[in-house]
């Protein structure tokens, strides 16, 4: 061990929960920086002239970029460091939000859009595995949770864009999210470090692990493999459901865009939220007993979503429709909740950034075959409520696939 490494190992341990809430800012930031710019779509057109589908592509090129991205991503949170990866592309992120707030033409708003989906695809990765990091055994689930609530309310802050860009102007708006991240960035440099087991491993990158050390770890055995397969299945249907299901809602029981839109999100996010922080403390009491437990809050919850999802595809009864949606947000909350923990189980902790990017690449990428696939039989005259009951069969399939993992003895710290 160098005399910097041996240094650095000596400087006071970062309060675990102080790490967990720091990165939750930063990912509700991102989820803000990502979902602006689609709040406020009639101010963007009439100052940068494009058409409707040039308008589209600013959020796929940043869908596209962010999923295949994703695990060089998570592989230079295992290389470099989480702390300097995190730093840097929350930098770089709020960089390239500013800047499209003065971008004039629709090539300079593209160029930003995916410079912000690649710095994402590095920044978060590298922020789930710092709280996995952080918070080994009896806290993960909840701490990962957690994380994730920053998403939903993100999300959520999102949707004030088009508030924003009404009263003040759309440039505005993103310029006041860039200073925010900007100042968020400058925080994070002089506060996150990397636990210091991690920070032993690093060694500012020599001797690190290469991309094609991590890839043969990970795929060694076959539990990663299913794992990857589970989550990008649980993606599709995830993506189907942001996708279509407003759709699916204002067409079965006639209701307006806004209250379509309201009820398509609103209730799913609400569960999943909830969801998020009571299957991490219910799978982090229940691994201390038994490690597999984990899996199995994950595989409950799915179970919990099989009759209300195939229920909410098939019913003519408003009030049944939501229910099957909140079942599908607790679903989605206690398998989110656990992802990260569920990897920790069959990986070394050298290289659960690069797998958490490689999973995070299936589900994007499936979410967006699924989506266009979902259209492709609208176009044929297949009733949306059918494409969402048939979708039941890949919750079937997610949880045979999770009651095969076999993580190894003394796994997961």
């Amino acid at each position: 061990m160098t005399a910097s490494s041996s240094t650095l190992d000596l400087r006071p341990r970062l309060n675990p929960w102080l790490v967990v809430a720091f990165l939750w800012l930063i990912t509700c930031l991102n989820f803000v920086g990502r979902l602006l710019l689609t709040t406020m779509h009639d101010p963007v057109v009439a100052s940068i002239p494009m058409s409707e589908a040039q308008f589209g592509l600013l959020t796929s090129v940043f869908l596209w970029i962010y999923g295949l991205a994703n695990p060089f991503g998570g592989f230079l949170g295992d290389r470099w460091g989480r702390s300097r990866v995190i730093v840097g592309c929350t930098l770089l992120g709020s960089l390239a939000i500013w800047l499209s707030a003065y971008a004039t033409t629709f090539p300079q708003m593209l160029t930003m859009r995916a410079v912000l989906g690649l710095s994402q695809a590095c920044e978060v990765p590298a922020a789930v595995a710092m709280v996995a990091d952080y918070h080994p055994g009896p806290t993960r689930s909840l701490a990962n949770g957690l994380l994730l609530t920053g998403g939903i309310f993100g999300a959520a802050l999102g949707g004030f864009g088009g508030w924003l860009s009404a009263h003040y102007s759309w440039s505005f708006a993103l310029v006041a999210a860039s200073v925010i991240g900007l100042a968020c960035g400058g925080l994070a440099a002089l506060i996150l470090r990397d636990a210091p087991e991690r920070l032993a491993e690093v060694k500012g990158g020599a001797g690190g692990p290469t991309f094609g050390a991590a890839l043969a770890h990970l795929f060694r055995g076959y539990s990663f493999a299913l794992l990857l397969i589970c989550c990008g299945v649980l993606g599709a249907v995830q993506w189907l459901v942001v996708g279509w299901m407003p759709i699916y809602l204002r067409e079965h029981f006639h209701l307006g865009l806004a209250a379509a839109g309201i009820s398509a999100t609103a209730y799913v996010n609400a569960a999943c939220a909830v969801s998020l922080v009571i299957c991490g403390l219910w799978s982090d009491r229940w691994s201390r007993s038994n490690p597999r437990g984990r899996m199995g809050v994950a595989v409950i919850g799915l179970c919990v979503a099989m009759p209300g999802f195939l229920l909410g595809g098939t019913t003519g009864v408003f009030a049944l429709a939501i229910a099957g949606l909140v079942s599908w947000g607790i679903a989605n909350g206690a398998f989110s909740s656990n992802m990260m923990p569920i990897l920790c189980l069959i990986s070394d902790r050298r290289y659960r950034a690069t797998g958490y990017g490689l999973i995070t690449s299936a589900i994007c990428l499936s979410g967006g075959f699924l989506i266009y696939a979902a259209g492709v039989l609208r176009d044929g005259r297949v009733d949306l409520g059918l494409v969402f009951a048939w979708s039941t069969s890949a919750l079937v399939l997610s949880v045979v696939l999770l009651c095969l993992l076999r993580p190894p003895a003394g796994a997961g710290d």
